[in-house]
């Protein structure tokens, strides 16, 4: 089996137990996997080998993409340990603090360290959650709003496998809020979310699908995402302008680029 990376020889036992790892593939072995160490902040451990499929006819590569599963609660939890770190966030305070509809249902006294902590009881939905279901967030977390938990909070931990993200999210959604209105520096109309602008019939980059996020740079450049239509749209330059996101050039490419989807 071939290996691949880079492996610091002080973590050889590493680049052993990885490729034991891709042997052959049996008994519980591997087909493709990855590992990465860092230390103090730089690689010394960056290897990858085996293949995507049963059938090993596709190589596993540097820059291959999968599935990470839960290891996605590690990072909505960052988020929420930023906002504490602002002081924006008090993890002792009642959910309901920042999520009103939250406090009913024996719900008042659920801390956010509960939810963080996985202690919150409410592991699950007290209905059945279809995919379609557990896409629509208003959905999802209204739901979870409502109903009761299932043990008396902050008493015993019970993996909230499902719910995690979506009560952490809500809660980092109702602190970071979202601003739309007249920018006081730019002079023109801008929702914000989290990090990106949030598509508004009103703003100069507008999409004609609901869930688009993005921004531009200095000089005219602009990235735009749209994850109706499963488009991203990047455009740089080298003559630069003054005009922002007001700047016509990747307006009329962004045009085109609907344009062609449409037809």
């Amino acid at each position: 089996m071939e290996i691949h990376g880079i492996c610091d020889d002080r973590f050889g036992p590493v680049r052993e137990a990885f490729t034991a790892s891709l042997r052959d593939g049996r008994d519980g072995s591997d087909v493709g996997a990855s590992v990465a160490v860092l230390l103090d902040g730089e690689p010394v451990v960056d290897l990858w080998g085996g293949y995507t499929d049963r059938e090993r006819t596709r190589p596993w590569r540097q820059d291959t993409i999968t599935n990470v599963w839960s290891l996605t609660k590690t990072m909505t939890a960052l988020c929420a340990l930023v906002l504490a770190d602002r002081r924006e966030l008090d993890l002792s305070a009642p959910v309901a603090k920042y999520w009103p509809e939250f406090g009913t249902a024996g719900k008042d006294g659920i801390e956010i360290r509960h939810v963080l902590g996985h202690t919150a009881g409410l592991p699950d939905w007290d209905r059945p959650m279809a995919l379609d279901d557990l896409c629509d967030w208003e959905k999802a977390t209204s739901l979870l709003a409502r109903q009761s938990p299932r043990w008396t909070p902050g008493t015993a931990s019970g993996y909230h496998r499902f719910t995690h993200g979506f009560l952490i999210g809500e809660v980092i959604r109702r602190v970071c809020g979202q601003s739309h209105g007249v920018d006081l520096v730019l002079g023109i109309p801008v929702r914000f979310g989290v990090g990106y602008a949030l598509n508004a019939t009103d703003a100069p980059i507008a999409t004609p699908s609901p869930r688009t996020c993005y921004w531009g740079g200095r000089g005219g450049s602009l990235v735009v995402n749209d994850l109706d239509v499963r488009v991203t749209v990047a455009y740089v330059m080298n003559q630069m302008s003054h005009l922002g996101l007001t700047d016509p050039r990747p307006r009329k490419l962004l045009q085109s680029v609907y344009t062609a989807l449409a037809g």
